[in-house]
């Protein structure tokens, strides 16, 4: 049987230490010098002899386990897919290995952090579970105080370790900024009732206080329209605030609504549709949430504030495996861009003159 070959034979064959080899296989950065002809010839030898490195050997090497958790709760499935996407092209890179757990409940996330400590993980990436039951913070304690790294995406549940995501207060301005510019000034917030809870709805809350202090200074009449967070009978809620509006005078009503959520204002959208309203001529749709993308295929007519999946996974990835381009911020916000932009009514100066809009079908 063929002997497998070693980094000391490819070493031996290329004529140089088993430092430079390893380093030659390796995607990271080191402060090894080589030149690039060295760096192919050792990689060429390897591809000839069909070597693959040993993980374990390499941890024992570098007192690395070249593992990264992933863990999410299970109502963040669209998260957790774009984000593990884009992470693992750069693990990939450097060599490293995802160990994903799911959870639904607290319990179960106390189950798979005290299963990941025998996987002896390098780095921990979480949206952390948080439930009024309470959540696991002690437990990521223990990790962070054994040198395991861990960073909150999305969602925080301490200000005791790095966060990384999206800027939630500049997304609530931008969007009220935006509908304001375009002449409306009845404008609907549509978002979960937990928004008011710092703690479980901190991203509401920040969006919200965002949406606050920019209709404040753009004299823009906000209404916000709560929605029921735990509703297990509807799990995709959203219709009662298209019920609500619709029930208003046509004077009255709102001429754009911002959501907090993709969700909710894709549910609105389609109760709008029944009740005979045209989007976005009789009311414009914006969406601002990470819960699902809007296909601009099959939803023209609304708008959305799209995820920056990409920057967050990189900054993410830099503290996990301590790039050296990594932030040296504990609390990284990245902006979202508008997708869809020109599907907003501009009801300004210029439409001024147009008819009041349509009042729609009468309900059955």
């Amino acid at each position: 049987m063929k002997r497998n070959i070693t980094i000391k034979d490819i070493a031996r064959e290329a004529g140089v230490s088993t430092a430079v080899v390893s380093v030659a296989l390796s995607n990271g950065r080191s402060n090894t010098r080589m030149s690039e002809q060295t760096r192919e010839r050792i990689r060429a030898i390897a591809r000839e002899n069909n070597y693959h490195s040993n993980i374990i050997a390499r941890g024992f090497q570098f007192r690395k386990s070249y593992l990264i958790g992933l863990f999410f709760s299970n109502q963040s499935w669209y998260i957790q897919s774009r984000i593990l996407d884009e992470l693992r092209k750069i693990c990939y890179a450097h060599q490293y290995d995802i160990i994903v757990y799911s959870t639904d409940s607290l319990e179960m996330e106390k189950h798979s952090l005290e299963v990941a400590r025998s996987r002896n993980l390098d780095a921990i990436l979480t949206v952390p579970f948080a439930s009024e039951e309470g959540n696991n913070l002690e437990i990521y304690r223990q990790f962070a105080a054994s040198g395991v790294p861990v960073i909150q995406i999305f969602y925080r549940i301490s200000p005791e370790f790095p966060y990384i995501g999206r800027d939630y207060f500049a997304l609530g301005e931008k969007g009220i900024r935006l509908l304001a510019e375009r002449g409306h000034r009845r404008i609907g917030l549509q978002i979960y009732d937990n928004y008011l809870d710092t703690c479980l709805g901190h991203n509401s809350f920040v969006f919200y206080r965002g949406c606050m202090e920019e209709a404040r200074k753009a004299s823009v009449n906000l209404t916000v329209y709560p929605v029921n967070f735990s509703r297990p009978d509807n799990p995709y809620p959203g219709e009662e605030c298209a019920e609500k509006i619709f029930e208003l005078p046509v004077k009255q009503r709102p001429t754009a609504i911002l959501s907090s959520s993709n969700t909710l204002v894709f549910k609105a959208y389609e109760r709008f549709r029944e009740f005979g309203l045209s989007i976005p001529r009789d009311i414009s749709l914006v969406g601002c949430a990470d819960d699902f993308e809007l296909n601009r295929t099959l939803l023209s007519e609304l708008s959305f504030y799209a995820v920056p999946f990409r920057e967050i996974a990189a900054a993410a990835a830099g503290k996990c495996l301590a790039l050296s381009d990594a932030s040296p911020m504990n609390e990284i916000l990245f902006d979202s861009p508008l997708s869809g932009e020109f599907t907003i009514r501009d009801i300004s100066s210029a439409a001024r003159n147009q008819k009041v809009p349509m009042e729609g079908k009468n309900r059955k």
